[in-house]
């Protein structure tokens, strides 16, 4: 907290922008989708359609007690979303020039490599599991795990961590573990990437032990009549057509997309500062997107 300019648990405008912590990722956007529902309900008292706001807690987290159980509710009560539009902070440099209408699925993944410990002086007397692991490691991370998706960002993967827990320097350890994550489109699944990831330890002949958690399943909406409205309600109001992309993180999208067929599109702020110390807002960019759902919402109801 020392860092910020501003307590970040407490909305401060300052210099014509908003800051606080969530500001643009995501409270920024409710907002400025209630004002634009309120609006609309005001201006058009006798509309006969019916919104939702599904605000949860745990987007971020395991994902297993918000949208997901508000979803699979909605689906026993036989209800239908027929639109969705998630306010997830999806421009780039101005509101509204890129929307998003899928997203990649993500794995976390524990590797643990097993080796011999013994002292470093003799390392014809040990394994050391981390030299054994540097040659798969370069195997899978140069690894192509699919060509020509026109649809998705590259399935990429990435090593965040490497530890042996061993503090000294004369001892060999006898594992390492290993942590990354994989980003992965609709043609990939937990079963096809695990598979080929037990093929290279296998050639490799290392022994190990894999865990694999699935965080969330990819999802990609057909562009289909939301799609066409946001596009046009951006190019009228900002006069551009923006970018449709699947980049970024997870979102809960996915649930609305692939519990219930619905059309989901993400629109929302710029991204450039989200999960950062001072994280902040622009009060016109705020307007701005007000400004768009509002058009949505009206384009969609009549």
């Amino acid at each position: 907290m020392k860092k910020w300019l501003t307590d970040p648990f407490i909305p401060t405008i300052k210099k014509k922008k908003i800051y606080g912590r969530g500001s643009v990722d995501m409270k920024g956007s409710i907002a400025c989708m209630l004002v634009a529902a309120k609006k609309f309900v005001s201006k058009y008292p006798n509309h006969n359609n019916f919104f939702s706001f599904i605000i949860t807690s745990d987007e971020e987290g395991t994902g297993k007690d918000g949208t997901i159980k508000i979803i699979k509710y909605l689906l026993s009560k036989k209800e239908k979303i027929d639109y969705c539009i998630v306010g997830e902070p999806s421009s780039e440099f101005i509101i509204g020039d890129t929307i998003k209408n899928g997203r990649r699925g993500s794995l976390n993944i524990i590797l643990k490599i097993k080796g011999v410990q013994g002292h470093i002086a003799y390392p014809n007397l040990a394994k050391n599991p981390i030299h054994l692991s540097i040659p798969f490691l370069h195997k899978l991370i140069s690894h192509v795990w699919e060509k020509n998706n026109t649809l998705f960002t590259n399935t990429e993967l990435q090593i965040s961590n490497v530890n042996s827990d061993n503090d000294v320097f004369n001892i060999i350890p006898n594992y390492c573990k290993i942590k990354f994550n994989i980003r992965f489109s609709k043609n990939l699944s937990k079963k096809k990437i695990k598979k080929i990831i037990i093929k290279f330890l296998d050639y490799f002949k290392l022994n190990y032990e894999l865990k694999i958690y699935l965080s969330s399943e990819p999802f990609l909406t057909k562009k289909n009549n939301l799609t066409k409205i946001v596009s046009n309600v951006i190019k009228k109001c900002q006069n551009i057509y923006p970018r449709i992309s699947t980049n970024g993180g997870t979102s809960d999208g996915r649930f609305v997309s692939n519990l219930m067929s619905s059309e989901v599109i993400e629109l929302g702020l710029i991204n450039k500062n989200i999960h950062k110390i001072n994280e902040c807002v622009k009060i016109k960019d705020l307007k701005k997107l007000c400004i768009l759902y509002y058009e949505i919402i009206k384009k969609i109801c009549y």
